[in-house]
């Protein structure tokens, strides 16, 4: 029976794990929905101010600002998103991999990290990279003063000449089953590909309604107070915070919704074993009757002859 007390300890024990990834699994998906919600509707104040700064640089085409221009450091630096726990499926090795290769051409030298979550952290650090900041124990509901600290950080640095380029590496939410690892170059701004980005998005709503004409003719109608100058100078720096806020909320929703389907997964695998554990338990159960009873039958017989 020596057999069958180990597969009972096995089944105990499988049966504990099997409580432990369904409550994460719970506890996950209650995360996740307002990750899901707070990332939804973050997506519009970006937007407007996307909107807002391609206006001015519309209607002022020979505006300027220093986060639009270039500088001559050579200094790339890279934002990752990660999480600082694990038991998420493959989020992290998505986005980290995806961090990986846009520096992997580069010198050590040329590349300084910013490491959003204790496993990009561990991951660049053990390769040696220049990291010049962490952000970790991230709340699970992040506020704007976060993202303000990375942007402003990141602009004073990109401003005084000490890095050339800003990257930002996240996982985009798309759907509790998907997310898509994203490099955003943040920093130098362009002008141009922020036109275009909201001209991709006007498309868009085009597409899903059509507007009135008396709508477009006031929007042909904009004036600026004080001057573009100073709008511009506002605004830009509020993109910066905006697209780290974004960035937090949809790798935050990513995040949960791959632990989520990482302990869903989890807790399948342990019902599937803990089905096969059973049947062993049963068959090992019944060898032992019957073998009970095979010694039996074969003393009574060596009784009875005897």
């Amino acid at each position: 029976m020596r057999g069958t007390r180990e597969i009972k300890r096995r089944i105990r024990s499988v049966q504990s794990t099997q409580k432990i990834t369904r409550a994460m699994e719970m506890v996950a998906a209650a995360k996740l929905r307002r990750a899901e919600e707070k990332a939804q509707a973050a997506r519009p104040y970006a937007q407007s101010i996307k909107s807002s700064i391609a206006r001015i640089l519309q209607e002022s085409k020979d505006i300027k600002h220093p986060l639009m221009e270039k500088n001559d450091s050579p200094v790339k630096c890279i934002v990752v998103f990660s999480s600082d726990r694990g038991l998420c499926g493959s989020y992290n090795t998505n986005v980290i991999r995806k961090a990986a290769q846009e520096v992997e051409n580069m010198p050590l030298d040329q590349v300084a990290v910013v490491a959003v979550g204790r496993k990009a952290r561990e991951y660049f650090r053990r390769r040696d990279y220049n990291i010049i900041g962490e952000y970790l124990d991230m709340e699970d509901r992040p506020g704007l003063p976060e993202a303000q600290e990375i942007g402003a950080y990141l602009s004073r640095l990109y401003l005084d000449g000490s890095i050339g380029e800003v990257w930002v590496l996240y996982s985009e939410f798309v759907n509790v089953m998907v997310n898509r690892p994203r490099a955003v170059q943040l920093l130098p701004m362009d002008g141009e590909k922020i036109q275009r980005d909201v001209e991709e998005m006007a498309e868009a709503e085009e597409e899903m309604e059509e507007k009135d004409e008396r709508v477009q003719e006031q929007e042909i109608l904009y004036r600026f107070e004080p001057e573009p100058e100073f709008v511009l100078d506002a605004l830009l720096p509020r993109l910066v915070y905006s697209q780290f806020y974004t960035a937090l909320l949809e790798a935050k929703a990513s995040e949960f919704g791959s632990r989520m389907t990482a302990m869903k997964t989890a807790t399948e695998n342990a019902k599937e074993m803990i089905w096969k554990l059973t049947l062993a338990y049963n068959k090992a159960r019944q060898a032992a009757i019957t073998q009970e009873i095979l010694e039996i039958v074969n003393t009574s017989e060596a009784l009875s002859s005897g």
